[in-house]
C-alpha cells in the first residue's frame, strides 16, 4: 500500500500516572512508524511539565489535548442528559480515559486513518498492516467470557457471533463516515 498521500493519525490517552507508558508507544511509533504517522493525539490531564518532556520524543508530531475529568463529565453528562455512572466514575480502573477513543471520529475530517492504541500497547514493528484500507474499521477481539455468559441466558449463540471490541487496539478508516450502521465492512484484526 503506497501511504504517501495517506494521512495517520494516533490517538492515545491517559493521566501522569501512565506518562511513561504513552512516551513508551510513542517512542515505538517514532521508531518504526516515523514515515507513516502525521499526529499522535494525547487525550490527558497530565501537568504541563510531563507534557513538555514527553513532546521531547517527537517535537513535530504529538498535540496533547486537554482531557480532564471534568471535561468528560459535562460531555457525557450533555450526551446522556444524566450524571455519570458509579461505574466510570474519577479514579476507578477503567476511568474516564478510555473514552477518548470517541474523538477518533472528529479526526476521521482530517485524516484518511484514525489508530486508537491503548497506553500500553508496546509498538516493535510497523502499523502499516492494522491500517483498516479495505474496510471500514478493524479491532482487537477482547475477552468474550463476559459477553458470552450475559448472551447465553437469553438465547443460544453462536461463537462467531460475538465481538467485544475492546482490544487495545482499533484502527478507523475515513470511509466510514460515509457509511450508515447497516453498511459498516468489519474485519478483526
Amino acid at each position: 500500500m503506497n501511504q504517501q498521500n495517506k494521512k495517520v493519525a494516533i490517538v492515545l490517552a491517559g493521566d501522569e500516572k501512565l506518562d511513561f507508558a504513552i512516551a513508551n508507544v510513542i517512542i515505538g511509533l517514532k521508531r518504526y512508524n516515523e514515515s507513516l504517522i502525521d499526529r499522535v493525539f494525547v487525550y490527558t490531564d497530565m501537568p504541563q511539565e510531563k507534557r513538555d518532556k514527553i513532546s521531547l520524543i517527537w517535537r513535530d508530531k504529538i498535540a496533547f489535548v486537554a482531557f480532564g475529568y471534568e471535561d468528560f463529565e459535562r460531555e457525557f453528562s450533555c450526551a446522556i442528559n444524566e450524571e455519570i455512572p458509579e461505574c466510570i466514575a474519577q479514579d476507578k480502573r477503567f476511568g474516564h480515559h478510555i473514552y477518548a477513543k470517541f474523538y477518533c471520529f472528529d479526526l476521521l475530517r482530517d485524516y484518511d486513518y484514525v489508530i486508537w492504541l491503548d497506553s500500553d500497547v508496546l509498538v516493535q514493528n510497523s502499523i502499516e498492516d492494522i491500517l483498516a484500507v479495505d474496510t471500514d474499521f478493524k479491532w482487537g477481539n477482547g475477552q468474550r467470557k463476559q459477553i458470552e455468559a450475559y448472551l447465553s441466558n437469553f438465547a443460544e449463540i453462536n461463537e462467531q457471533e460475538i465481538a467485544k471490541p475492546n482490544g487495545g487496539v482499533i484502527s478507523f478508516s475515513k470511509n466510514i463516515l460515509r457509511k450508515t450502521s447497516h453498511s459498516f465492512k468489519v474485519r478483526m484484526l
